[in-house]
């Protein structure tokens, strides 16, 4: 196992499309924090995963996939798999209350704990709908196991908005796959994410100011009419 301080970038929680739904994984890169003491000892996590993975290596293998990615290898790429299967004699997924505490806040603003399961595993389309419909009873979910930085588990409808930019702790396992092919093969490398704790949440998105002056008098989204004439008020 092997951690380090990084600033999660875009990816966070996006399974891929190319693989069925229920074989998807939630990637996502990290990069170097800006902050300060933490920026400092990114380098040194790089030329750890470096040493690692030059110790796992298979003889007469000339290619290899690192999960070090961009530029220079300067990012490193973590995943996680969503669904297991389930085996035939476990019983059927049902919501259990959470044991999470939840403070004053949490109470009186009527905040409940969640409990994952296919049926309320958040989703943007019938599709994906429709394929875990098709995995009930065979699969059960795994969530990122993602923290704020109350340490409590995010909800995987919050994945994008309080992980990407955020500064985190990743925790992951480093394993080796090595696939044989004619005349050769590669070497591959797979960080399984841990467990992701976040230290300080993503910055704000800057607000650009509205500039003062003209505003159009109709909707400029709106089919621009045929028998008047667009005018500005100052």
């Amino acid at each position: 196992m092997t951690f380090g301080y990084f600033r999660m970038l875009v990816g966070a929680g996006l399974p891929s499309r190319s693989k069925s739904f229920d074989k998807t994984k939630a990637s996502g890169t990290f990069e170097a924090p800006p902050q300060a003491p933490f920026a400092g000892d990114y380098a040194e996590v790089l030329r750890s995963i470096q040493a690692l993975e030059a110790k796992i290596v298979t003889p007469g293998f000339e290619e290899k996939k690192s999960i070090l990615v961009g530029l220079g290898g300067s990012r490193v790429k973590a995943g996680h798999k969503l669904f297991e299967p389930r085996e035939p004699s476990e019983e059927e997924e049902e919501p259990e209350s959470s044991d999470l505490e939840q403070d004053a806040i949490d109470q009186k603003k009527g905040n409940k704990p969640f409990a994952l399961t296919l049926s309320n595993w958040p989703v943007h389309n019938d599709a994906a709908r429709d394929a875990l419909d098709e995995m009930k009873g065979k699969h059960y979910v795994v969530p990122i196991p993602a923290y704020d930085m109350r340490g409590d588990l995010i909800h995987p409808g919050y994945y994008r908005c309080r992980l990407e930019g955020a500064l985190v702790v990743l925790r992951f396992n480093l394993t080796h796959w090595a696939i044989k092919r004619a005349g050769g093969g590669t070497d591959v490398y797979v960080a399984d994410i841990v467990s992701i704790r976040v230290l300080a949440p993503p910055a704000p998105n800057p607000v650009t100011p509205r500039k003062r002056g003209r505003v159009p008098a109709f909707d400029p989204m709106s089919p621009k009419p045929t028998n008047k004439t667009r005018r500005l008020f100052e």
